[in-house]
């Protein structure tokens, strides 16, 4: 391996590297990066082995880029022959693959480093250089890569990532079209932002960045995040080296889009997690064996099972760990020739000699492009359940009677408690197959308290003459578990007997956790019961069909007010407001038809309150009392008056919206003003409403609109601000309220205009924008009605709603007039333009307005919209506003104009554009029809030769009205044409002055 001293002696003698992989693409895409870096060289790529290694030979490379998978053969394989032929090579191992056993593997087989491809622009390079013994290069004094000629300009214009020169202020001097894709920027939007630090979505992590460079010299594959145009971010990997750029210090960046990557990296990251924690985790023993039976890869169950660690299983065949190795050698074969295998059995051996039976799934791995990687197989043990099968297969037929028969579990021990009998009952009541119990420890199903004394039980048993007993000791003998850990209570009955020399225990175990479960269920009900009537708010309770109240809960006599004796003495009715006790009659006589009865009562307590009672009763049977009623209640008064409250603010709520639909639906305020008055009588609950607007210049508040009045007097309301009760509202800014107008003595609306209304209250309320009173909202009642701070504070706010709609209509109104007088103005302007040219240019006087009124009718034929047509009327008015730039001598000449003379007349759509473009006011038309009215279809006007649909609409409707007016008139140099000869000319002019559609229109409408 060469050593590099300095920067120099690496740029003078580059570190020479050999590509070898079995994609062309993968080839061109490795090298075409690795060029850009001018201390690489690549010397040579092949994509097959044999080529590989003559190139070695030839090239004596100092790193070697090694695919992990050459199609047929795998580039571990090449690893010892490079190593033998050009030993001091560094082997760099590079791969798709995941999963950290190829590392290991690849280390193994003396790889210097291991490089995923995916993540292979970040850290190959500093692979590189690190195998290398060098830094990443430092060569300040080089020129900058895309001044060294035409050759790297290319490869910096159409490289697939971004590059980019800026100065050590972070200003930028140059950059590719591929710096622009991933923030959707366009080149003008890089050069309006000049620094690199507003591509920076975090600043701090181009502080970081810049920390790095000053520290080092470079910053290789450093993640960053840059902002996108529209302000989000993406991921990216940037490099920095010093450069020269024109003279001075750059830096040079390197810019790589790895949003996707990242997304890409982060799905297979955990996939690859979810993949070892299976891998690790799983109860079956995993193989990865290469396609020489070798072993890769195996996970620790597998360690276990054959008594290996995992450092001695990696390498062992499968022919050394097979109990069966040709049996394996030729599954194994025929698995590479692409058969397929359903789940096999068979015995392997493990490393004390014993054998284990084990149940295999194996299966071929191949990569993307289906070429063979490894095999991989999960191998389950089997030994205990063969052990279990064979012997539930013994004692089959001894209990095949039993099994079929017995509703209760059966089970079996041997001498050491374990089981050897299962039956279905069994499976079912411990929930746990036979299969996983025959050959258990019986202790599973017993708990672990008490254990040692059912064994002892058992043993002492066992000694006895008797062949069966009952177990009768509670704690012991009646509480078993299931296989979940769910203890419940049996009836237990136990036997013994021999059979072969073994003696052998069996139970007889019922569940009687129904059965104790009900008997809870009852005590529990009971206690339950008696709780909830003791202690339940709501009132339960008994009374007969007469309603005599037979029994009572303590909570009725605390929401009652009576002890529960005297309530014992009472009949319902007595607990009823008078007015609902001709109600319960028809009660008693419901519950007694449907033995059912539910609704409201109105409950009277013994302080006189009125309670809201909800109540659901049903009719029972009592052995003592006869028929009776379970009466169960509920106070719900304040549910009822909350409910009553949220309904009328809904209420409220949606008039204030229906109001502010109908303000923002008109700009009348008659319209909006009416609507308010009207919800505001429905929603305040008043007999009149009215509305005051204040007249700036009288300072008088004078009618707007009005509701509910009995006469017309209203009307003709005229209030001076200051004085009334409106007045004083609207100069004081408050309500005005009067409860009773009858204390307000000289009060004229007893005796004035609204004397004959019969108003017992007012209240006034000031309409206020921006600070300044606009108006009075005046509500009117006929009798005296108590008002609480809720009524208040929507009358304010019904106030505010009254002032927005006046606002929003006067400002409206201003709007239009100022908008109407604006337009006014400008169509004098351009009116009298148009007359100003036709005084300058005597022989064409009249010709403006002419054809601009037919202008404007063909335009209308073809489809203009009025809009639109306004537009077009101002075009055909500003037609020949170009030739004000003309001078005299020239418009005027008698005689023919020279080509000079020519020149400087077809510049007047110019000048005419040049005028008009700044108006803002001026749009489509209007400035079209002056700017290309000369254009010809044929592409031979001027002044840009447009050609066809190029010319707009308007001026292609113009040009044909604008020539037929020309040749229609008398001129000093010719007499007017007659109709026939013009529309002759304008006919033989059809596709090559004029639109043919247009030609069409205008001679079918003979303007």
């Amino acid at each position: 391996m060469k050593t590099f001293t300095n920067t120099e002696s690496l740029l003078n003698n580059p570190i020479r590297i050999l590509l070898v992989d079995d994609s062309p693409y993968f080839l061109d895409a490795v090298r075409d990066f690795l060029h850009l870096q001018t201390t690489l060289s690549v010397a040579g790529t092949a994509t097959e082995g044999q080529d590989a290694l003559a190139q070695a030979r030839r090239l004596n490379p100092d790193i070697i880029l090694l695919d992990l998978n050459l199609g047929q053969q795998s580039g571990l394989a090449l690893i010892p022959l490079f190593k033998q032929h050009v030993p001091k090579a560094k082997i760099v191992i590079l791969t798709i693959m995941l999963d950290e056993t190829y590392r290991t593997a690849a280390m193994q087989a003396g790889a210097d480093a291991f490089v995923h491809k995916t993540e292979m622009s970040g850290t190959l390079l500093s692979t590189i250089f690190g195998l290398a013994e060098v830094s990443a290069p430092d060569v300040p004094e080089r020129k900058a890569l895309f001044e060294s000629g035409g050759q790297f300009r290319t490869l910096f214009e159409n490289a697939p990532i971004g590059i980019g020169v800026a100065d050590l202020q972070g200003n930028l001097l140059a950059f590719n079209d591929a710096m622009l894709a991933p923030g959707q920027y366009s080149r003008a939007d890089i050069e309006e932002m000049g620094n690199v630090a507003a591509l920076y979505y975090d600043p701090q992590e181009r502080t970081e960045a810049l920390a790095l460079f000053q520290q080092q010299g470079f910053v290789k594959g450093f993640e960053v995040r840059f902002r996108r145009k529209d302000g989000s971010p993406y991921h990216a990997v940037l490099s920095l080296t010093r450069t020269i750029f024109n003279g001075g210090a750059a830096v040079q960046a390197m810019v790589e889009d790895v949003t996707e990557r990242r997304q890409a990296q982060d799905a297979v990251r955990e996939a690859e997690l979810r993949y070892r924690s299976l891998f690790e985790q799983t109860h079956d023993a995993i193989f990865i064996l290469d396609l020489e039976g070798r072993h890769l890869a195996v996970n620790q169950r597998a360690a276990d099972m054959l008594e290996y660690s995992l450092d001695e299983i990696r390498g062992l065949s499968v022919r050394e760990l097979s109990a069966e190795p040709e049996k394996s050698s030729d599954v194994l074969q025929r698995l590479i020739a692409g058969e397929q295998f359903p789940v096999y059995e068979r015995l392997f051996r493990k490393k004390s000699g014993g054998v284990v039976s084990v149940e295999i799934n194996a299966e071929l791995v191949r990569d993307a492009r289906g070429n063979p990687l490894h095999i991989q197989s999960a191998v389950r043990d089997i030994t205990e359940r063969k052990q279990a099968e064979q012997a539930l297969q013994d004692s089959q037929s001894q209990l095949q009677a039993i099994f079929n028969s017995a509703m209760d579990a059966i089970v079996s021990i041997d001498e050491d408690q374990r089981i050897v009998i299962f039956n279905p009952a069994a499976e079912q009541m411990y929930g746990c197959a036979a299969v996983e119990a025959i050959g258990k420890s019986l202790s599973r199903f017993i708990p672990e308290d008490i254990r040692h004394r059912h064994g002892d039980f058992v043993r002492a048993f066992g000694q006895s003459n008797s062949t069966q007993r009952s177990m009768e000791l509670p704690a012991l003998a009646l509480t078993c578990l299931r296989a979940n850990g769910e203890a419940f209570p049996s009836e237990v009955s136990i036997s013994q007997s021999e059979i072969d020399g073994k003696k052998l225990y069996t139970a007889i175990v019922r569940d009687i956790t129904e059965r104790r479960r009900d008997e809870e269920s009852i005590r529990r009900s009971e206690d339950r019961y008696r709780d909830l009537v003791e202690h339940i708010h709501d009132l339960i309770g008994t009374h007969d069909l007469q309603g005599n109240i037979l029994s009572i809960n303590p909570s009725a006599s605390k929401l009652l007010g009576m002890d529960t004796d005297t309530l014992l003495k009472m009949n319902l009715r007595d607990l009823l407001v008078p007015e609902a006790r001709i109600q319960f009659n028809a009660y008693l006589a419901s519950i007694q038809r449907d033995g059912q009865a539910s609704g409201v009562m109105l409950v009277q307590t013994v302080s006189g309150e009125k309670r809201i009672w909800e109540y659901d009763n049903t009719l029972r049977a009592d052995s003592d009392n006869g028929p009776i009623v379970r009466a169960l209640a509920r106070d719900v008064t304040d549910r009822h008056q909350a409910e009553e409250k949220i309904r009328i603010q809904l209420e409220r709520l949606t008039a204030l919206r229906e109001i502010d639909q109908t303000i923002n639906s008109t700009f009348d305020i008659h319209l909006s003003l009416n609507a308010l008055v009207l919800h505001t009588a429905r929603l305040l609950s008043v007999d009149a409403v009215s509305v005051l607007l204040l007249d700036p210049i009288t300072n008088m508040l004078e009618y707007g609109a009005g509701v509910g009045f009995w006469t017309d007097a209203s009307k003709s309301a005229r209030v001076k601000l200051g004085e009334s009760y409106a007045g004083r509202a609207a100069k004081e800014q408050r309500i005005v309220d009067i409860p009773n107008l009858a204390d307000e003595p000289g009060n004229m609306l007893l005796t004035g205009l609204l004397g004959g209304e019969k108003f017992v209250s007012y209240y006034g309320t000031p309409l206020i924008v921006k600070g300044r009173a606009i108006g009075v909202l005046e509500v009117f009642h006929r009798s005296v009605v108590e008002r609480d701070g809720e009524w208040f504070d929507f009358f304010n706010t019904l106030a505010g709603q009254a002032a927005i709609a006046i606002d929003n209509a006067k400002l409206f109104e201003n709007l239009q007039v100022t908008n109407t007088e604006l337009i006014n103005a400008y169509e004098a302007t351009i009116e009298g333009w148009s007359r100003a040219l036709d005084l300058r240019d005597e022989e064409t006087e009249g010709h403006t307005l002419r054809v601009t009124e037919k202008a404007v009718e063909l335009a209308r034929l073809m489809g203009f919209s009025d809009e639109e047509l306004v537009h077009v009327r101002r075009g055909g008015l500003l037609h020949d506003i170009g030739k004000m730039g003309v001078a005299d001598n020239i418009l005027l000449k008698p005689a023919s104009l020279t080509e000079t003379e020519w020149t400087i007349m077809r510049r007047h759509p110019v000048f005419a554009f040049e005028l008009l473009s700044p108006i803002r006011y001026l749009r489509s038309a209007a400035i079209d029809i002056p700017y290309c009215h000369h254009e010809k279809w044929d592409g031979t006007g001027y002044p840009r030769r447009l050609k066809g649909e190029q010319i707009p609409l308007a001026a292609r409707i113009f040009s044909i009205v604008d020539v037929y007016d020309a040749l229609t008139s008398d001129r000093p140099y010719r007499a007017k044409w007659t109709r026939e000869k013009t529309l002759d000319y304008i006919k033989s002019l059809d596709g090559i002055q004029f639109d043919p559609q247009v030609v069409k229109v205008f001679l079918e409408s003979l303007l």
